[in-house]
């Protein structure tokens, strides 16, 4: 399994491999709809996720025989998704908004590695309901840049990245209900600190297991 220093690792790896297309760090990333699909977007939403589950249940079921019936296409990394500047996740194909850039890291090279509370707020109509205090108050961009114990098992950051490509990967495991309902079941019983999810068979996933099944639906983790 998967530790937080190994994540953050696996996601700064993939985040230095990405090409970098530099915007100006006051640039808000409008939306744009029924913006045709990157050829980053096209290749990801081409590549199934072989031998792994799509859903949670399937996860927790650990049933992966019939393969053909869950392949699913892989998506982008919390990593990625924080990074839009670097062409890396494409928040125009998501019905969300990352935010104006608060300051940039490192001079020209046009990375934002903090976003202003101008985005779309974590809590919301359209995003999660729920009460843990890790996540109020900010936006889903904020909570993508959180780190170590502000963001417990990065818990947030890949449900947010969950959410994004649910929107955005044609062919992702799972709808942005999907996404929602595991936030729900994950908040009701505890929160990303000390809780868990509770299957409708009764059998249960540490938050830990939860993020590990994120991953095992990101293509970095094929």
């Amino acid at each position: 399994m998967a530790t937080e220093k190994d994540t953050e690792k696996t996601e700064n790896q993939i985040v230095e491999s990405e090409s970098a297309t530099p915007v100006g760090s006051g640039t808000r990333r409008r939306i744009l709809k029924g913006a045709a699909l990157t050829p980053v977007l096209l290749s990801l939403s081409s590549r199934p996720v072989l031998g792994a589950e799509c859903t949670i249940s399937g996860f927790m079921s650990g049933n992966v025989s019939d393969h053909g019936h869950d392949d699913c296409a892989c998506g982008f990394t919390p990593g990625a998704w924080k990074t839009p500047d670097r062409g890396d996740g494409n928040w125009n194909h998501t019905p969300f908004d990352p935010g104006t850039c608060a300051n940039s890291k490192g001079k020209g090279k046009g990375q934002c590695n903090s976003y202003n509370s101008d985005g779309t707020p974590f809590f919301g109509p359209s995003t999660f309901s729920g009460s843990d205090p890790h996540y109020a108050g900010k936006t889903l961009m904020q909570v993508l840049w959180l780190q170590g114990n502000q963001d417990p098992h990065q818990f947030g950051a890949h449900i947010v990245a969950a959410l994004l490509n649910s929107y955005a990967i044609p062919g992702y495991g799972m709808s942005p209900a999907d996404v929602q309902a595991i936030y729900a079941n994950v908040d009701a019983n505890g929160g990303a600190a000390a809780g868990y999810y509770m299957g409708n068979n009764g059998k249960i996933l540490t938050v830990e297991q939860v993020v590990a099944f994120i991953q095992s639906t990101l293509c970095a983790y094929q």
